[in-house]
């Protein structure tokens, strides 16, 4: 009987890893390509109920891993392992659906939010397994300052993070508007100053695009999540495109692009720093 109770925390633990990371991948990997097949309306339902479905989960486990700490540090410490390895599952190529505009900033603060969560989770974990392994009363010391030295540098990274955010939609925010102007500019332009409008507009076009490419946790380009969607960056060069060639001979295209880059403007000025 004795027995039977020791085995079974670690074997209850083992099933819910594994059940945990295979939902996790399915979700988050092999749902892009088995779905490639469905309409448009159907794909965007099943990924915003999977970005919904990870999110939740993602916190559930963050939760769990808290309350197991405080019975098990063991326990605890696997858990918060798991939190921070996971987050690498959140990122990347699955995320890159056409989304509204008005949800940029809830996209931005979400990933921020799950970036810190997991520096802290990798922070916990990390010095609780150098005090599981050093138990010796001699090395408390030595753990202590292993511990308050791993923190501030996770405090660090943290706000890392959250400085990287603001910048980036501090320098969208500025080179939208600078895009506006150009394209604003053509209207105005007599026949031999379209060309070098055209060009200038082009030019802020591309420095825009470049900005909206960058990570929003972290530079790694394989670690990390685009500001805008890819789906969301190609809606927005066809409009600009489009602007071009139509300007100044009709304002159609302009005004449909205008309202999208103004929309962008509005987002991000919820996160200007510019003392960045």
């Amino acid at each position: 009987m004795g027995a039977a109770v020791l085995t079974t925390p670690p074997v209850w633990k083992s099933i819910f890893f594994a059940g945990w990371l295979v939902f996790l991948f399915a979700f988050a990997v092999l749902g892009t390509g088995v779905t490639a097949q469905l309409d448009p309306d159907a794909r965007r339902r099943l990924f915003t109920l999977r970005n919904a479905t990870s999110a939740a989960l993602y916190l559930g486990l963050t939760v769990v891993a808290g309350g197991v700490l405080s019975v098990d540090r063991t326990g605890g410490m696997v858990l918060l392992a798991l939190v921070a390895i996971t987050n690498y599952f959140l990122t990347g190529r699955g995320d890159e659906e056409l989304i509204p505009l008005t949800r940029l900033h809830a996209r931005i603060t979400r990933r921020v939010a799950f970036r810190v969560i997991a520096i802290v989770s990798a922070t916990m974990a990390l010095v609780l397994f150098f005090s599981l392994s050093r138990p010796e009363p001699d090395q408390q010391n030595a753990n202590f300052s292993f511990a308050m030295g791993t923190f501030l540098a996770a405090g660090a990274a943290s706000l890392k993070v959250h400085s990287r955010a603001r910048k980036l939609c501090t320098q969208i925010n500025a080179q939208a508007r600078s895009l506006i102007q150009a394209l604003d500019s053509l209207t105005t332009a007599t026949a031999d100053q379209v060309s070098s409008h055209m060009n200038s507009a082009r030019h802020e076009w591309h420095r825009l695009s470049q900005l909206l490419e960058n990570r929003i946790e972290t530079g790694l380009p394989l670690h990390g999540t685009a500001l805008l969607p890819a789906s969301n960056r190609r809606c927005l060069e066809g409009m600009v495109n489009m602007a071009l060639v139509d300007t100044p001979q009709g304002t159609l295209f302009l005004s449909q692009a205008r309202a999208e880059l103004h929309l962008l403007v509005r987002v991000c000025a919820r996160r200007i720093d510019t003392t960045l």
